[in-house]
């Protein structure tokens, strides 16, 4: 099981041993969650992480976008940044540590079940997690949902060695991995209680007073620990405690079969050895206590901890589900997960035969693997919504930085408009975005529309209508899960006008209308607008402040085009006047529009600023 290298330090022999099963193990869990990681698309709960950790992001903003959007707590999304930092903020990177904390969790199954039982049944647990693909999954997805198993394999592993052992140490480590459950995942909470609920149980296992006064005090500390390191998220957990209305379906025998086909590796098949492993240890540890004739703790130290685990907090999410919120979700189901492979791997532990335990191991990782690769296809077959293809798609195409739209804007401008620079993403559903054109809330023009997330393309009868009367849809974008639409609007097609947007424009500063303002001496500049070959008209609305001339001048601004100066104007101070600058196209390309303001002055109480209200491109 282990290598030993003696190594000469200073004279001094040194040896250093390799369990080389264990690192075999390792080696597996790393290669297949390593594997594509990047090849699914980024799904809408891994845009909430990718916006949510950004490291660009100030701590400020970052809490407070926590508090209001995200029920994850902060533990995670801080440990993303941190990597974020040294590696870059991409959805590979979110992946990959999630990747850690898959094949720590798969190191952690050893030693839980080294604990439990043996050695050979810590190598049977970790190698059955490490082929696990519904573990492997969720080592690939950037979401807590790997620190969560993380957690409560190890909470569960600092449980054994308290029961083993009930002393200062075990009970201080236990308070800590239980209190980290919740920080990971407020569904954690539940994993909490059955914790707690198997502390109790073995408290009747105890026969003097003084063994239960201590086990009772030492609890006690781990309690306080665990509250001390769950007070953080306290605020997570009451909130969503308080949902009533959610979109997770309610349970039916159906549906419940197949979350728990999911979360047993993906077939029923698998859910029914998972079954039969439960019944297995359970009656294999009442056999041993009737042959012994006592009820021995070290007997069930296993048994109890699984069964507890796996049935209570399956229970637990059934019965809620029964009621107002359904909460029947396969990744909130990921805490049991663990708990059936170790409950396998005891079943397995329990055969005599040690070449029989390697046959079943081995004809088990099969199926886990089959499953995974022939079943579902996961590493080659498109499971998750690809809205980062999408994004980067339209990106490319929208060179005219036209208007995006959709349900999911603000998480999809991480793609679109990261830096914030473009700002013509905005967070509609498609109805409310055409009953404020019809409003003339906003300007008709062309625009792109993004949504997917098991969402189709669905508008109602009025607005169907007005589309067809106002549009034309000349493209549609339809790739996992992921859908957009290009609408070009008649209306803007016939007048040959291309709208300069001034909430675009950047190192500007706004008035409360909207208008673009120059108070100092400065230069703003549009976002690159594409413009093809041909006679224009650039139209610029203005007006100089205050009401009247200054040193007998109003406020002065420079036009520039692609950085080249063009034309210098003097605005009026009287009215907002149009001015209109002849220019000619020579290719097609993106052109940059910059306005300088070049005669600022303040004194004798009067202050000159320059007003620009609209731009305008108007094709001959």
């Amino acid at each position: 099981m282990n290598i030993s290298i003696n190594i000469n330090v200073n004279h001094s022999e040194k040896v250093i041993k390799f369990n080389y099963i264990l690192l075999t193990i390792l080696g597996l869990s790393i290669i297949l969650r390593l594997y594509h990681l990047g090849f699914q698309g980024a799904w809408i709960d891994e845009l909430h992480t990718l916006k949510e950790a950004d490291p660009d992001v100030s701590l400020k903003e970052f809490h407070e976008v926590n508090m209001f959007r995200e029920g994850i707590p902060h533990l995670y999304f801080l440990i993303v940044r941190f990597f974020s930092l040294i590696f870059g903020h991409t959805l590979y990177t979110i992946r990959f540590v999630s990747l850690i904390f898959g094949v720590l969790g798969v190191f952690s199954m050893y030693l839980l079940g080294k604990e439990v039982a043996t050695k050979n049944t810590g190598y049977i647990a970790a190698f059955l997690l490490a082929v696990h693909p519904f573990h492997i999954e969720h080592s690939q997805e950037g979401r807590s949902y790997a620190l969560l198993m993380l957690f409560v394999i190890l909470a569960f592993y600092r449980l054994i060695l308290f029961l083993k052992a009930v002393n200062l140490k075990n009970a201080l480590y236990l308070g800590l991995f239980i209190g980290l459950i919740t920080n990971a995942q407020p569904i954690g909470i539940i994993s909490v209680i059955s914790i707690f609920i198997v502390i109790g149980i073995f408290f009747f296992f105890l026969k003097s007073k003084k063994e239960r006064m201590s086990y009772i005090g030492y609890s006690f500390l781990a309690g306080i620990v665990t509250l001390l390191v769950f007070a953080p998220v306290y605020p997570k957990v009451v909130n969503a405690s308080k949902i009533t209305s959610f979109w997770v379906q309610k349970p039916t025998y159906d549906y419940v079969m197949l979350v728990l086909q999911q979360i047993s590796g993906g077939n029923a098949l698998l859910l029914y050895l998972s079954v039969l492993a439960i019944v297995v240890v359970i009656a294999a540890a009442l056999i041993k206590s009737y042959k012994i004739g006592k009820v021995d703790k070290s007997v069930w130290f296993g048994p109890i901890a699984v069964f507890v685990w796996v049935l209570f907090y399956f229970l637990f999410v059934l019965i809620k589900s029964m009621g107002e919120t359904s909460v029947m979700l396969s990744r909130y189901l990921t805490p049991i997960v663990p708990g059936l492979v170790l409950t396998i791997a005891l079943a397995i532990s329990l055969l005599k035969n040690n070449k029989l335990k390697i046959l079943v191991t081995l004809l088990l990782s099969g199926l886990f693997l089959y499953s995974l690769t022939v079943e579902k296809q996961y590493y080659t077959t498109r499971v998750k919504s690809q809205f980062n293809d999408i994004c980067l798609q339209i990106k490319d195409q929208n060179k005219e930085n036209e208007t995006v739209i959709s349900s999911w804007g603000w998480l999809l401008s991480f793609y679109l408009d990261k830096d914030f620079t473009i700002k013509n993403v905005y967070e509609k559903n498609l109805d409310w975005y055409i009953n404020d054109v019809k409003t003339k809330t906003v300007v008709q023009e062309s625009f792109w529309y993004i949504d997917g997330n098991s969402r189709p393309y669905a508008v109602t009868p009025e607005t169907e209508q007005f589309i067809q009367e106002n549009y034309t849809i000349d493209q549609t974008i339809e790739l996992h899960d992921a859908w957009a639409k290009h609408f070009v609007s008649k209306k803007a097609a016939d007048q040959q006008v291309k709208p300069i947007k001034l909430a675009q424009f950047q190192n500007a500063q706004f008035d409360g209308s909207g208008n673009l303002m120059f108070f100092e001496n400065s230069k703003s500049s549009s976002v690159p607008t594409f413009v093809s070959k041909g006679k224009y008209k650039l139209v610029i609305s203005g007006k100089s402040m205050p009401e009247q001339k200054i040193n007998n001048e109003n406020a002065k601004i420079n036009i520039y085009l692609n950085q080249k100066m063009y034309k210098s104007i003097e605005l009026d101070e009287k009215a907002n006047k149009e001015y209109t600058l002849d220019f000619v196209q020579e290719k097609d390309e993106t052109v940059t529009i910059s306005i300088e303001f070049v005669n600022d002055f303040a004194g004798s109480g009067l202050d000159r600023n320059a007003q620009i209200s609209n731009i305008q491109l108007k094709k001959e």
